[in-house]
C-alpha cells in the first residue's frame, strides 16, 4: 500500500464562519470569485458527481475533471477524485471553517493516495500548493467582501 502524502493550507478569514461557508458552497458563484476552480457544476447532495473547470497556471485554459462529493454539511465539505482505478491515483479533499474569535479559520488539505501519489506530487506538488493558496485568498477575498 501506498503511503499517504498530504497538502495542507489555512487562512485566517474576517467573516464569520457562516459566511465562509456560504461563499464555498455557492457552487454556482465560483466563476465569480475563484481563479483556480472556475466553474463547479452539480448538486451538494453527498454521492453526487460535481462537474470542475479548473485553470492549473495562471494563464492557462480551463481545465475540465470530475470529483464525487462524499460530504457537505457545515463546517466541512469533502470530495474525492482521481483515476478511476483508485489504486494508481485518489486524492480526497477537505475544505473546514472553524470558527477563530471573530472570524474563521478556513482549511484546506487533500490526501492522496496510490502507486504514483508520490511520482506525481514530486512533479506538481509545488502548483498544488499554490493553487490551494489562491483558491484560500480568493475566498477570504470574497466572504469578507
Amino acid at each position: 500500500m501506498t503511503d499517504i502524502i498530504r497538502i495542507e493550507t489555512s487562512i485566517r478569514i474576517a467573516a464569520p464562519p457562516d459566511r465562509v461557508w456560504a461563499v464555498l458552497t455557492d457552487l454556482a458563484g465560483y466563476a465569480r470569485w475563484n481563479p483556480w476552480v472556475v466553474e463547479v457544476a452539480g448538486s451538494l447532495a453527498p454521492g453526487s458527481i460535481l462537474a470542475l473547470r479548473s485553470v492549473h497556471a495562471p494563464g492557462q485554459k480551463p481545465t475540465p475533471s470530475r470529483v464525487r462529493l462524499v460530504s457537505a454539511a457545515f463546517p466541512e465539505m469533502h470530495w474525492e477524485g482521481g483515476h478511476e482505478d483508485a489504486t494508481y491515483f485518489r486524492g480526497n479533499r477537505r475544505f473546514r471553517c472553524a470558527g477563530d474569535g471573530d472570524g474563521c479559520l478556513f482549511r484546506q488539505e487533500e490526501a492522496f493516495t496510490g502507486a504514483a501519489a508520490e511520482a506525481i506530487l514530486r512533479h506538481h506538488g509545488d502548483r498544488i500548493r499554490a493553487n490551494f493558496e489562491r483558491f484560500n485568498e480568493a475566498l477570504k477575498q470574497a466572504a469578507e467582501g
